[in-house]
């Protein structure tokens, strides 16, 4: 079971939007309890989306007493609520639109849903979500058993002058190339760039770009290139970008099923209120999505699938700049999303 809860800064839209949907026969008004929700007397509220697995087998009945349940454990039970049935989707959920009006923070309701969803996923016998944050190495955590990417001895983030650059190279690029996929340099290099290293073409007209070269570089938590590098012919094994381009086009074929479920993930995030670009980089990371942020570049990272695609690889509506202009993000918002997504699932540089 997902929780997903944010401030309605506008509940007649949260309301209509719902309502749209029962109207086109995609949603149903499961239950409405307490006194109506008066519009014309409130301004906001809460939006709460509770979704399930598509294995949890729940009836009408099931869903209304589990939605009353969270309501009680919430302290919202005396709220005016409406819980609507959402058909649209292949995971079955819900929308809870309240008029609760609070000064108590978002950040305090988000933790009490955690807390109230592994509650509720015992009471119900449902299928429990796996958090992303049981180890140190949350980054690179894969799930539904498989063996995480940082098995052995840890990889960390490689550092200019600490150790030998081109065997923090080696060890980073073939782990990598071991257990993801991709399709460009784009999306490996934003998933490098977790670990300091990028693989560089040079600049178009360059001689190492007309000659087809890469070099494989270190680099500062800001992005910027320290040292000369190192040619990726030296390195064991070889990761030229002949060698890249022959894995992205034997990995292209197997991408669109990645690719549905990451845009599918986003879709579901971004559907009424849009929430701001630091609650939907949040949300994706608790369903096993990473926004690997790489300058103006932006890649998902699927921990179940093990795939890193870029944005324009999904599709227009998902690119950097796309995302950037539906959440409304400020400047703040993306020095933010650019910091939780380079240094925030790292282990401490003292161990």
């Amino acid at each position: 079971m997902i929780t997903q809860l944010r401030q309605a800064l506008n509940i007649r839209k949260a309301i209509h939007y719902n309502e749209k949907k029962v109207s086109g026969g995609f949603a149903r008004l499961l239950l409405e309890e307490n006194a109506p929700i008066d519009v014309s007397l409130l301004k906001s509220g809460l939006h709460i989306v509770l979704a399930f697995d598509p294995g949890d087998q729940l009836g009408s009945d099931s869903l209304a007493s589990l939605s009353r349940r969270y309501m009680f454990h919430m302290d919202l039970d005396h709220e005016s609520f409406r819980v609507y049935q959402h058909l649209d989707t292949f995971h079955p959920h819900l929308h809870v639109v309240t008029s609760y009006d609070s000064f108590i923070s978002e950040r305090r309701l988000r933790m009490q849903s955690k807390r109230v969803t592994r509650e509720l996923e015992h009471e119900f016998d449902l299928v429990r979500t796996q958090p992303l944050r049981d180890t140190d190495y949350v980054f690179m955590t894969k799930l539904d058993g498989h063996q995480h990417l940082l098995d052995g001895e840890p990889v960390y983030p490689a550092r200019y002058g600490k150790e030998v650059m081109g065997r923090a190279i080696h060890r980073t690029v073939s782990k990598v190339l071991e257990d993801y996929q991709f399709t460009s340099l784009v999306a490996y290099n934003a998933l490098l760039r977790m670990y300091n290293i990028k693989a560089d073409r040079g600049r178009p007209g360059s001689r190492i770009y007309e000659h087809r070269g890469l070099v494989y570089r270190l680099l500062d938590e800001r992005g910027k290139t320290l040292g000369m590098g190192i040619k990726a012919s030296r390195i064991p094994g070889k990761p030229t970008l002949a060698f890249l381009e022959d894995r992205f086009a034997r990995s292209r074929s197997n991408e669109e099923n990645a690719s549905r479920r990451i845009r599918t993930y986003i879709d579901w995030f971004m559907q009424g209120d849009t929430p701001p670009l630091p609650a939907l980089q949040e949300d994706l990371l608790a369903v096993g999505v990473q926004l690997l942020w790489n300058g103006d570049q932006l890649a998902f990272l699927d921990n179940r699938s093990c795939w890193v695609i870029s944005g324009e690889s999904l599709g227009p509506e998902y690119t950097a700049s796309t995302l950037i202009e539906r959440c409304q993000a400020q400047q703040k918002d993306l020095v933010l999303c650019h910091s939780l997504s380079h240094t925030a699932d790292w282990p401490s540089q003292s161990r």
